[in-house]
């Protein structure tokens, strides 16, 4: 089982940082992964949508599903398909400074990605981390 868990404060107010990040066609833009919707409309729980992105220098594909929303809250999805059992979820709360957000990643692996576990765990961690810091200097112009 792996989980991670990364958070960054952004100093925007978080209707804003929801709004922005919860685009799919933003994605790739601070995900640094491409989303190709399949099944109903944005952001609905049940909606799903494929995932593509880079992992451990192999090209990954998850078809997931969303299974938490709640505007300027949260947002969760889980995979139903693809080579590791994730569920990740989104949280935002207002603070002074602007708006925490907090990205949780668990999950399964199996195949090639059960025999390097740790590894996943850690390039999960480099990747949330590298993820946030790119959605707050979008966000904030820096």
């Amino acid at each position: 089982m792996v989980r991670v868990e990364k958070s960054v404060i952004i100093k925007k107010p978080v209707k804003e940082v929801f709004a922005y990040s919860q685009d799919l066609d933003n994605y790739p833009k601070w995900a640094g992964m491409s989303i190709q919707r399949l099944e109903g409309p944005d952001n609905v729980v049940g909606s799903r949508f494929l995932s593509v992105h880079k992992f451990l220098g192999k090209e990954m594909k998850m078809t997931m599903e969303i299974t938490a929303f709640k505007e300027n809250e949260i947002w969760a999805a889980k995979s139903i398909e693809g080579p590791v059992q994730l569920e990740g979820t989104m949280t935002y709360r207002k603070v002074p400074e602007g708006t925490k957000i907090t990205m949780v990643g668990e999950g399964e692996t199996k195949g090639f990605f059960q025999l390097a576990e740790g590894v996943v765990a850690s390039s999960m961690e480099k990747s949330y981390e590298e993820s946030l810091n790119r959605l707050k200097s979008i966000l904030e112009g820096s």
